[in-house]
């Protein structure tokens, strides 16, 4: 069998194999699907013959950038199925003889393929790139209104006859203002890290939730102070991780909530306890995301279904970071991080911990 035939034949096989799978990671069905029909191009251009499905490559590629992946494990994709290709092509034919111009199919394979993973790379950096455009642009929209917060006080607190209760609102508006922009930085950072393929550092230390879940509430209370943010009885369990990132998504989760529910209605902060996780709920009421859109949540430059009117508020203008990050925090604990939202519009974010 010619190996250009094995491709064809084979693709799925290839794609099943467990150490293709080592390499790559989980693929999604759409990215999986993407990388057989790449198999299918390079067997085709092995032959001289045009691809079926020009474009796979490039399509593989701009799926791993939105789904989150980063450039090193695009790479691995490619590495995996030139290894793998060969090698279980060489076991099918361990029964026959290799075909004279064998060193020759593996030349035009290896050409094929190294022009596929180049168009996927290509394809996945000039989406970065303007990924990166555009994160500076919203980055620099959203940094104007603490900024703007910032020099107004600061006017304020020049005058000498602001009285004392007056100052000491002023210097909490600082404070506020100062943590808002620093959680912005810690975002951009920690999503940094995550796209180009580094963990997120972690100090994993022992940890009451129901101390954890409190200081959490306080601090948002603080920055927000006219939101009615409730915390329902917490169970007794000491988890072990790190108490300022865990402290960072659940602040993350919570002013989502605040930015996309009706601030006129509670917003509860409770959790459940299973066999083998603490599950962390944040419960808001506010417009009903339709089911295909839950997914997209965690893509920090997509906002499901935002209404026109709505671009312009705060929720719909924001850095869309925030549930990204949380996510990407709470996987690196060996968690995650899922939304549910019901007809009635209560929306639920759970953030799930291992005990």
């Amino acid at each position: 069998m010619r190996l250009s035939q094995f491709l064809v034949e084979c693709g799925d096989r290839v794609l099943s194999d467990p150490e293709v799978l080592n390499m790559t990671g989980p693929l999604s069905g759409r990215r999986r699907a993407a990388l057989l029909e790449t198999i299918g191009d390079v067997s085709a251009s092995m032959e001289g013959r045009s691809p079926e499905n020009a474009g796979a490559a490039t399509e593989f590629g701009a799926l791993s950038l939105s789904e989150g992946s980063d450039i090193a494990r695009v790479t691995r994709a490619f590495q995996a199925l030139r290894q793998r290709s060969i090698a279980l092509w060489q076991l099918v034919q361990q029964a026959h003889p290799l075909p004279q111009d064998a060193l020759d199919q593996v030349c035009r394979f290896n050409a094929a393929l190294d022009h596929a993973m180049c168009e996927s790379l290509n394809r996945f950096a000039n989406g970065a790139e303007r990924v990166k455009n555009l994160h500076l642009s919203i980055l620099g929209h959203d940094l104007r209104t603490p900024l703007g917060a910032l020099a107004i006080t600061n006017q304020y607190l020049a005058r000498p006859d602001i009285p004392e209760h007056k100052r000491v609102e002023a210097i909490a508006r600082l404070e506020r203002c100062v943590g808002a922009m620093n959680a912005m930085v810690k975002d951009v950072l920690d999503y940094s890290r995550t796209r180009l393929g580094k963990p997120i550092i972690m100090q994993l230390q022992s940890a009451d939730l129901a101390l954890l879940c409190q200081h959490v509430a306080e601090d948002v209370r603080a920055a927000y102070p006219d939101i009615d943010l409730r915390c329902d009885p917490m169970p007794d369990l000491v988890l072990v991780c790190d108490p300022s990132r865990v402290h960072h998504a659940l602040s993350n989760l919570i002013v989502n909530a605040i930015e996309h529910g009706n601030r006129r209605l509670p917003i509860h902060l409770g959790a459940t306890l299973t066999e083998e996780r603490a599950v962390v709920q944040i419960r808001h009421t506010g417009r009903a995301i339709p089911p295909h859109s839950l997914e997209r949540l965690f893509d920090p430059f997509v906002q499901p279904d935002a209404p026109e009117d709505k671009h312009d508020e705060g929720g719909y203008a924001s850095m869309g970071l925030r549930l990204n990050v949380a996510r990407a925090i709470v996987r690196s604990h060996g968690g995650d991080v899922t939304a549910s939202s019901e007809a009635g519009g209560e929306t639920v974010f759970s953030l799930a911990l291992p005990r």
